[in-house]
């Protein structure tokens, strides 16, 4: 039998110290599993001097007895820290398995705005090879995008990126798109006649034509208007030739006549489709009586409308937003033209020569409010410089702004401007200008602080369409 040697008084007392020492932080670790759930009885002290208790009366010998407790706490405490690793390590794997997940969602959820942005905003994903990346703080996505065309589909392929996880994913998207309604662009004048637009994708009801860099009136089309005919928009002018010279399957014919086709100038046009319920074309022969109403518009109540003579009048037009009937220059409201109460699926009109003369023929295009689609209300101005004007509900296409008073020229501007560029339009024979409708917003525009669109305590109107 072994015998250990009999230990002195302070050797003693050492492996007593160290004893309580370890024992205490047992007890400790104890404490932390009691924490967790896990019960382990023999931690408590009156079980610890069991043990010691134990180890004296087989091992007289006291030193060997705190030798024997020693090494009974040494592997307890093996165990006890073999628990704590396992335990966290599945805690590190569960924390990975869940950044995992959170970065596969990242990767679904990017595909849902690559989407987004090829139903509303195509344009903006110009490069296939690039990702878009968007930072959300705790975690990344992005997406890239080979748009699609009338053959092909969008392929999209997109990351997800939570801390040290990445996750790739990749989509073919198949975009069945409705009838295009309305859009916006622009050309070169080049001066040759029978020049075809054809990029508007969709055959026109209603074409809209202005000269950006020269002093010409605005050029507008209807469907129901026969052979070349075209009419300007601002002046007591009758229907002319060479203009737009044609509605077409993908777009329009201008002639070379200046106001749509000088050499050089450039020329933004916006084109509206007519859709039953959200948009109508159509034509009447005046008669001179006041209170009479044009029906049949399809079943809606009109927001907007534009009325124009095939003689020597002025367009003219009537918003929600006011009682009076205004030109498309800087003219006074009108009270005898398109007159109110608005009936529904119809509209009034007045006695005016400009709505009403008899015998001579009237063309007109109507729109209701439609959510998210065009909005026909308005604004009033503060005269401050940079002013958003918000509330659209969806990011516009075409913007006209027009003071409801006398004296303040009608204001537009598509998107086929320089989204950038502090640039806008008149109807009238002026080239474009600055610090009116500065820019177009996600959810409406910005205005400068021109009298024509934001003078303090004056109220305009604004007539506003998303592409679609």
């Amino acid at each position: 039998m072994l015998k250990m040697p009999k230990m002195n008084s302070n050797e003693l007392t050492f492996f007593k110290q160290t004893a309580n020492c370890l024992r205490s932080a047992i007890l400790g670790i104890f404490g932390i599993f009691g924490n967790l759930g896990i019960s382990f009885r023999v931690g408590n002290l009156a079980h610890f001097r069991h043990f010691r208790h134990f180890f004296s009366r087989h091992f007289p010998q006291s030193g060997l007895a705190y030798v024997a407790i020693l090494v009974l706490l040494a592997i307890m405490s093996t165990l006890a820290m073999a628990f704590l690793f396992k335990a966290g390590t599945l805690t590190k794997a569960t924390a990975n398995r869940l950044s995992g997940m959170q970065a596969d969602y990242l990767a679904e959820a990017a595909a849902d705005h690559a989407l987004w942005r090829l139903l509303n905003d195509p344009g903006s994903l110009a490069d296939p090879t690039v990702y878009y990346m968007h930072d959300l703080g705790g975690g990344r996505y992005g997406y890239k995008v080979r748009v699609h065309t009338n053959t092909t589909f969008a392929a999209v392929a997109t990351v997800g990126v939570v801390g040290d996880n990445v996750v790739h994913q990749s989509y073919v998207m198949y975009i069945k798109s409705g009838p295009q309604q309305m859009i916006t662009g622009a050309y070169m004048g080049d001066g040759t006649d029978n020049r075809p637009i054809t990029n508007v994708g969709f055959q026109p009801d209603v074409v809209i034509i202005k000269a950006a860099d020269y002093g010409t009136e605005g050029i507008i089309r209807t469907a129901t208007m026969s052979g070349e005919s075209a009419k300007p928009m601002v002046g007591s002018v009758g229907i002319l030739s060479n203009l737009i010279q044609s509605l077409d399957a993908t777009g329009f014919t201008v002639g070379n006549g200046w106001r749509v086709n000088k050499g050089g100038t450039i020329y933004y046009w916006a084109a509206f489709r007519a859709v039953a319920g959200e948009m109508k074309v159509g034509t009447y022969t005046g008669d001179g009586a006041g209170g009479r109403v044009i029906s049949g518009l399809g079943g809606f109540q009109p927001e907007l409308i534009i009325v124009l003579s095939e003689e020597n009048h002025e367009v003219m037009h009537r918003s929600n937003y006011s009682d009076l009937s205004f030109n498309f220059g800087n003219g006074q409201g009108q009270g005898n033209c398109l007159t109110t109460p608005v009936p529904f699926d119809g509209f009034r009109l007045g006695s005016d020569d400009r709505v009403n003369k008899n015998g001579v023929i009237y063309h007109y295009v109507c729109w209701p409010n439609i959510a998210g689609q065009q909005q026909f209300g308005g604004h009033g101005g503060d005269g401050q410089d940079n002013r958003n004007v918000t509330g659209l509900g969806f990011k516009p296409e075409y913007v006209i702004v027009r003071a409801v008073s006398a004296g303040r020229f009608m204001i537009h501007r598509t998107a086929s401007i320089d989204k950038n560029a502090d640039e806008s339009m008149y109807f009238s024979s002026k080239v474009n200008t600055t610090n009116h409708i500065q820019l177009l917003l996600d959810d409406g525009y910005q205005l400068g602080k021109d009298d024509e669109v934001n003078k303090l305590n004056i109220s305009y109107e604004s007539l506003a369409w998303a592409r679609k």
